[in-house]
């Protein structure tokens, strides 16, 4: 579940932006992301100069190196992402995964996934605002001014089955910075994964 954990050590000595972003993910072209998995490959996004049209969403593309292209888009204080994910959503999954607001701030998606085991089935995605305007070190840098969205999965096909839950962080004018998903489907061990940022370019 990429996109459920993500769907993405040198300090940030290359960020050359010189105004103030107040965005949670800037997307000016040319930015990009550095990401480590914890005992995985590294990956980089980079925000292109295309865009596309998804549910009638203007998405700004963003390529990825680990494999395909990542959809983004600011819609006032809502932040969307989009992907396909041969073998567990082809047709992608648009997810509304951050939302600007106070501690205690909850919503929820539904989507269609491919689960081992269980078939096509309904999940949701429960999320809400943990904590807003901490700081949190990652790899040795110390990120202000952080929002930490908590995440919930589940499913209604057996009867409030959860199927893992998640903590996001996401740094004003940087994007995200960790996370830490952890993914368990009936009849198999549990699944994590630690996602941190590495490096990251702003233009």
């Amino acid at each position: 579940m990429a996109l459920i954990a993500v769907s993405l050590f040198t300090a940030c000595k290359k960020h050359s932006s010189t105004t103030v972003e107040t965005d949670f993910l800037p997307l000016t072209t040319g930015n990009n992301w550095t990401y480590q998995i914890a005992g995985a490959n590294s990956f980089t996004l980079t925000i292109t100069n295309k865009d596309t049209v998804i549910n009638g969403r203007n998405y700004k593309v963003a390529t990825n190196t680990a494999g395909s292209n990542v959809y983004q888009i600011k819609n006032g204080t809502d932040y969307y992402r989009f992907s396909a994910m041969p073998g567990l959503a082809p047709n992608g999954i648009e997810e509304l995964y951050l939302k600007e607001g106070t501690v205690n701030g909850a919503w929820s998606n539904t989507v269609a996934v491919n689960v081992p085991g269980m078939g096509n089935i309904n999940v949701t995605l429960k999320y809400s605002i943990a904590e807003t305007g901490i700081s949190k070190t990652v790899l040795g840098k110390t990120y202000n001014d952080v929002i930490h969205v908590k995440l919930d999965v589940s499913t209604t096909v057996v009867i409030n089955l959860n199927l893992g839950s998640g903590d996001f962080y996401y740094s004003k004018g940087v994007g995200m910075i960790n996370s830490f998903v952890t993914i368990t489907v009936p009849g198999q061990p549990p699944s994590t994964q630690q996602t941190d940022l590495v490096n990251y370019q702003l233009k």
